[in-house]
């Protein structure tokens, strides 16, 4: 995952070269924002084993092999008929048909609790990332691991190993997410909740700015001292700062650090931003290393949904337009999970309504979509309201 990068257009002052002569500007798409929008909106990553993939040797591999029980992403869990052939797991027009994701949480969510349960979710595990295995000692803090399997556990110096969050700084990030969302959403897709924003109104502050960064590390980067702070900008021991904590803020001061200005016309002006000495060590925590960790099971959609409703009998004989007489009340909830089967399951859930010929069966799916089935349901007392 990229962490977004400045820059939708960059924009080269002309050279002393001919090629120039005339004073235009060079423009460059910005690749990282395209590349993160392709990542996250163009792309599903089942993780079932198939040629290529690395996870089994490839001769092993063919249409018919059994998939594994638990797969390499244990958040997809299969979904429907337990017959079904591996061939049609393995073909990437059908296996999302036939997967669920457990614990999906929606990017536009403002529960500080529900971010803070996935961003701590690692907590407790007992997981050993430098051996790679489920062998180690459980930790008491959220792990967060740039490599699958890092040189060592040591928090001895910030170029090794890997980040342990406090309750906290989990905590604190939550409520920056949070803050991040209210300002920045609401999100359409994931690639727009993992890019920077691209307005334009004239001011290009040093500051936490939504168009320097995406929504997490600007949650980062917005409490940058104090013991909540994942990446601290106060103390600092430079240029080789032993603690991830003592990595101080720094203004960059080489020239051309960040030009700005117009996309279409005008002479860009210099501006420095602010970085940190250390910053993208193993345990500097980025945007990306977040991602790494939540990032399969973000959506930008809900299918599970809470349905509450409320009902009442009145005494039309005793009851005034001013002073309903109300003789009983009852109140429930459903939890109701939209899957991927079509409402006419006649037509496989896989398939495109648009490939094929008018019948009833795509008239009433075109109307009504997926199924829904209720999950959960009771009833509530007023205490519950």
């Amino acid at each position: 995952p990229f962490s977004g990068s400045p820059g939708a257009v960059v924009r080269l002052a002309s050279s002393n070269s001919s090629a120039y002569a005339d004073g235009t500007y060079t423009a460059f798409y910005d690749q990282s924002w395209l590349i993160n929008r392709a990542l996250w909106d163009r792309y599903f990553v089942s993780t079932v084993p198939n040629r290529g993939t690395g996870t089994l040797a490839d001769a092993s591999i063919t249409p018919g092999t059994a998939l594994p029980a638990v797969l390499p992403n244990p958040r997809h869990v299969p979904y429907g008929d337990a017959t079904v052939a591996p061939a049609t797991m393995r073909d990437a027009d059908k296996a999302a048909a036939h997967l669920l994701i457990a614990g999906g949480l929606n990017i536009n969510s403002t529960s500080e609790q529900a971010w803070r349960a996935v961003l701590g979710g690692n907590n407790q595990l007992s997981y050993d990332p430098t051996g790679a295995n489920t062998g180690g000692t459980a930790h008491n803090k959220a792990v967060f691991s740039r490599f699958s399997k890092p040189t060592t556990n040591s928090t001895a110096s910030v170029w090794q190993g890997y980040r342990k969050l406090t309750d906290e700084q989990i905590a604190r990030f939550a409520k920056n997410i949070v803050a991040e969302i209210r300002n920045r959403g609401p999100f359409v897709s994931i690639g727009d909740f993992v890019n920077r924003r691209l307005s334009d109104n004239g001011t290009f502050p040093l500051t936490n700015d939504k168009r320097l960064k995406g929504t997490l590390q600007a949650a980062l980067d917005a409490t940058p001292t104090g013991t909540e702070a994942i990446n601290d900008g106060t103390a600092a021991t430079a240029p080789n700062p032993t603690n991830p904590l003592n990595s101080p803020l720094v203004s960059l001061t080489y020239p051309n650090a960040f030009a700005t200005g117009s996309a279409t016309g005008g002479a860009p002006t210099t501006t420095a931003p602010y970085s940190a000495v250390s910053a993208f060590a193993p345990q500097f925590l980025t945007q990306a290393d977040v991602l790494s960790a939540i990032g399969n099971n973000l959506s930008a959609r809900s299918d599970t949904f809470v349905v509450r409703t409320y009902g009442e009998v009145r005494d039309y004989v005793n009851s005034t337009a001013t002073n309903p007489v109300i003789t009983g009340r009852a109140w429930c909830e459903a939890v109701v999970q939209r899957i991927p089967d079509y409402v006419d399951s006649s037509i496989n859930s896989e398939v495109s309504l648009d490939t094929l010929p008018n019948s009833t069966a795509k008239t009433t799916n075109q109307k009504f979509g997926r199924k829904f089935k209720i999950v959960s349901f009771r009833w509530l007392t007023s205490n519950d309201i």
